[in-house]
């Protein structure tokens, strides 16, 4: 079975891809794929790392826009270069694999999408709006590398906390209509969380809706 996991940060995409490891999968994170990649720039002034999140920041930060187009590129990179391995034979449909995406995963070139989508099953954990305020929090005071897409504006006498936590709502529906464009398996991160399931569950609700 070949899996794209996709949706939004917090929504359990990477908990569960690291489940499936004890199932057997071949797991890509594309997020620690992308830090590999940025490794270099990902230190403070003082030589000490810095988390993706941290380095890709907020969008009222300065240079934030600089930092979001590079990381859409290295992006593209690494969704590339896992396309390619599909393509060349050295991943192949014996093996059990599951790509862990990011949530900026549907803002990359459609045709690139669309060959990813020959070789695995986009699976969107669909977080309901009884989740989005925790979501929220969790971006708010634990960054993570998340792409606005012009989604983001300040208004006026408005705090930076309080435009993040209006605008990432507004992001979460905005990018809701292009997971579920692209999905071929919808679940619910909120069932997911009921506790009635673990990776052997998850794969069996996947393949009940292939």
């Amino acid at each position: 079975m070949q899996l794209t996991f996709i949706g939004m940060s917090g929504c359990g995409k990477s908990h569960w891809s690291k489940a499936l490891v004890q199932q057997g999968f071949k797991r890509f994170s594309c997020d620690e794929l992308i830090a590999r990649k940025l490794s270099a720039s990902l230190k403070n002034h003082d030589g000490s790392k810095l988390e993706l999140g941290e380095w890709m920041g907020f969008p009222f930060h300065s240079g934030y826009h600089d930092r979001e187009r590079r990381y859409v590129n290295v992006e593209e990179e690494v969704v590339r270069d896992i396309v390619q391995d599909f393509e060349s034979g050295k991943l192949n449909h014996s093996m059990d694999i599951v790509v862990d995406s990011t949530g900026s995963l549907i803002y990359l070139d459609a045709k690139l999408l669309e060959r990813l989508k020959n070789h695995t099953k986009f699976v969107y954990f669909y977080a309901p709006s009884s989740l989005w305020d925790e979501m929220t929090l969790l971006y708010s005071s634990n960054p993570r590398p998340v792409l606005w897409n012009g989604m983001y504006n300040n208004r006026h006498n408005e705090t930076n906390e309080q435009s993040i936590a209006r605008c990432y709502k507004d992001l979460i529906v905005s990018r809701d209509r292009l997971y579920s464009q692209y999905a071929d398996i919808i679940v619910s991160a909120e069932r997911l969380r009921e506790g009635r399931f673990d990776s052997s569950g998850l794969l069996r609700e996947i393949k009940l809706k292939f």
